[in-house]
């Protein structure tokens, strides 16, 4: 049997915002290595632009040659051992940040994350949210305590539930799943969401390339207010660069 390795348009765009005077965003995407990541620095800590910063840099400092899912757990959990060390168990001191990131492995990809950065698929004309937010007012809507329409303008919605750099026991939720033509990733942080609807960004990323749907999505939540550190990932799948070949015998990817 032969199965298509599919190859990904890719775009990307950051900005700080209208209100915040620094970026604490990093964002990394290389199709060729199927990674794309989103990391948010914690807004309300000192330094949150380090935390992201170095979920990145460890990220992008993966060999070629490794195991990517794997290492990229192994290299996030190292990156939270160094935070903890640096804030030196003191609350104050905490240096923490989001992390959404799509690892695409042959005809498979996994979505890992810890906090309120997002990543959502789009196929057959509507957008899945892949991740739940780690956020108190998640578990609010989750205990059924308020419903989702008050989750929108409760007092503590941006109140993170779980991060890199805070817990010793770092845990990164995963979901995975195969790759279908056509499919379209969006990797986010919460100064997207936090303006703009999943059914606009369903719009967008259905209306344009990624390029132009970056733009249009990070416009219209400047529009809106631009409250926060704004990045988006577009990672849409583009026709087949090559094949693999699946005997007898031998479990496929």
């Amino acid at each position: 049997m032969i199965l298509p390795i599919y190859s990904f348009d890719t775009a990307t765009v950051t900005h700080p915002g209208h209100v915040r005077k620094v970026n604490e965003d990093a964002i990394y995407a290389n199709a060729r290595r199927g990674i794309w990541l989103v990391a948010d620095g914690m807004g309300g800590h000192r330094d949150g632009g380090i935390a992201s910063a170095m979920i990145v840099e460890a990220v992008a400092n993966i060999s070629d040659s490794n195991i990517i899912l794997s290492d990229l757990l192994a290299s996030v959990e190292n990156v939270n051992k160094k935070l903890l060390q640096r804030s030196n168990g003191l609350h104050e001191n905490i240096v923490g940040s989001t992390v959404s990131a799509l690892v695409v492995e042959g005809r498979r990809y996994t979505c890992l994350w810890a906090g309120d950065s997002r990543c959502y698929l789009v196929r057959g004309g509507t957008v899945k949210q892949l991740s739940h937010d780690h956020t108190e007012v998640q578990e609010l809507v989750n205990s059924g305590a308020i419903t989702q329409q008050e989750a929108l303008t409760w007092p503590r919605r941006n109140v993170i539930t779980r991060a890199v750099g805070v817990d010793r026991d770092l845990e990164l939720d995963a979901i995975s799943g195969e790759i279908e033509y056509g499919d379209c990733f969006i990797l986010c942080s919460d100064g997207l969401t936090g303006h703009v609807s999943d059914d606009e960004i369903l719009a967008s990323v259905r209306k344009f390339p990624p390029k132009i749907a970056c733009d249009e999505l990070l416009s219209l939540a400047l529009q809106r207010g631009g409250k926060d550190n704004i990045s988006i990932i577009i990672a849409h799948t583009a026709k087949a660069d090559s094949t693999i070949v699946l005997e007898q015998g031998i479990n496929g990817a």
